[in-house]
């Protein structure tokens, strides 16, 4: 798909995705930067002021690997909060072009791996029996983030390997805090404690977060036992002696059954954690 063919693909998605009252426009605007580009004017209909957004960046993206739609997406949000001008989406998107600025933002997703299929357009790598892949975080002006894919063609652009892609993911977790909260008791005196990220989005990569399951553990006492509600956010239970594997595993199967969708489903089975190796394993 070339330039155009792309901006018209964007404004027809665009159009789709808001409402009668926004106005879509296509238009050549110059930048800060005195350089002329085609723009995407969104305002009120009826309305002379609008938002413009440069195409070229977000083309970038697409001929970086990232799917059409996600760039769609992404500027769907920025132009709902309200919140980013064009120059300041340009500067979030050149700045994810550059390792220096984008290395604190790419995050690990964890997938079933019956359901994570060998892709070309994705970069993966085994957890335990799940797999890893990868994503950057964008920021849309609000108090959450919007994410794209990272493909293969980002670690050229980037001149990583993969591995230092990996390293870095990883070590990216929990640095942009937590949420954790206790929830219903699994048996008396024996809490389970909801965990997951700020953005409630592929929070159950926390379990690539031993600091976390360290000091929980030693400040109770206790090894984990971790139950992957969804492959956004787990649960921790506190192993009190008398809990089964077999138990905890029925529950997972259950509500993977009845309350969370099949694309969203971690693993039919609990994982451990034990204090003195500091290693998650499959509980056993």
């Amino acid at each position: 798909m070339n330039y155009m063919e792309f901006t018209l693909k964007v404004k027809e998605k665009i159009q789709n995705q808001l409402d009668n009252t926004v106005r879509i426009e296509m238009r050549e605007v110059t930048n800060s930067w005195n350089e002329s580009q085609v723009g995407i004017c969104v305002g009120k209909a009826g309305e002379k002021m609008c938002a413009v957004f440069y195409l070229l960046d977000l083309f970038i993206l697409y001929r970086l690997g990232v799917q059409l739609d996600d760039c769609v997406d992404y500027l769907v949000e920025v132009c709902k909060c309200g919140e980013k001008t064009a120059d300041e989406m340009t500067e979030i998107i050149q700045g994810i072009l550059c390792w220096e600025t984008a290395q604190k933002k790419v995050y690990p997703v964890l997938q079933k791996r019956s359901a994570s299929k060998r892709f070309n357009d994705r970069i993966q790598h085994p957890f335990l029996d799940m797999d890893m892949s990868y994503i950057i975080w964008l920021d849309t002006g609000k108090d959450y983030a919007f994410s794209m894919k990272v493909t293969p063609v980002f670690l050229a652009v980037w001149e990583i390997t993969e591995e230092t892609l990996k390293n870095q993911a990883v070590e990216n977790v929990g640095t942009e805090g937590l949420q954790i909260n206790t929830l219903l008791e699994y048996s008396e005196g024996c809490p389970m404690i909801g965990v997951t990220n700020p953005f409630c989005k592929y929070g159950a990569a926390e379990m690539l977060n031993p600091r976390l399951f360290s000091e929980i553990s030693w400040k109770c006492g206790k090894n984990l036992y971790i139950l992957p509600s969804s492959i956004h956010d787990i649960i921790l239970i506190l192993d009190s002696g008398d809990i089964k594997t077999e138990d905890l595993n029925k529950i997972i199967r259950q509500v993977n059954q009845e309350m969370v969708e099949e694309k969203e489903q971690l693993s039919d089975h609990a994982y451990y954690f034990d204090r003195n190796t500091g290693e998650v394993t499959i509980a056993c």
